[in-house]
């Protein structure tokens, strides 16, 4: 099990975050996985939409995708979860029932011991988003939420986990006690 930061974050939150992380650290972000084995820097992290690869660049060397056959035929490239990289996955705005919804996103690095191309990156983030983002009032997810984020809850939206979860009473409980009951349908 590796490190990792949970959040919950809109655009405006993840724009702040890159900010500052680029203001310390020289990060090079590029989409995890790809058709093609090109690495390739994101220009704004902030506004991809997929799971990015994250290192501090003048440490890291050269960093590459390897090809995955997946099972269903599909040929594509992604990091190995052995390198030293981490993983950024995005907060993302999606529909639950009829409710806006927001999913959770995280920083996570796959290995224990992380090396000097990705641990400082990971304290800065770290350190950053426990100053600037607040604890998720959800003790269910955990993890902090951005201002922005925080703001568009307090409106109305609702916090997910990573995933959007069916409708079993579980989770519809769990959802209504963020509001209060809401009218939902299939």
């Amino acid at each position: 099990m590796g490190h990792q930061i949970t959040f919950h974050a809109l655009p405006d939150d993840a724009e702040q975050f890159f900010r500052s992380l680029s203001a310390k650290h020289h990060v090079f972000g590029t989409p995890w996985t790809s058709d093609n084995g090109a690495v390739v820097r994101s220009e704004r992290p902030a506004l991809e939409r997929c799971s990015l690869a994250l290192w501090e660049e003048r440490l890291g060397g050269k960093k590459e995708r390897k090809l995955i056959k997946r099972d269903d035929g599909l040929i594509v490239y992604e990091f190995d979860r052995e390198n030293s990289v981490l993983e950024y996955r995005s907060s993302l705005l999606t529909v639950h029932g009829t409710l806006p919804a927001l999913l959770q996103g995280r920083l996570y690095s796959f290995t224990n011991e992380m090396r000097p191309e990705t641990s400082g990156i990971f304290q800065t983030a770290r350190q950053w988003i426990r100053r600037n983002f607040e604890r998720c009032p959800l003790k269910l997810l955990g993890g902090y939420i951005g201002p922005t984020a925080m703001n568009w809850y307090r409106d109305g939206g609702i916090l997910l986990p990573m995933f959007n979860p069916p409708a079993t009473a579980a989770w519809e409980e769990f959802i209504d006690s963020q509001h209060g009951p809401q009218t939902v349908s299939s």
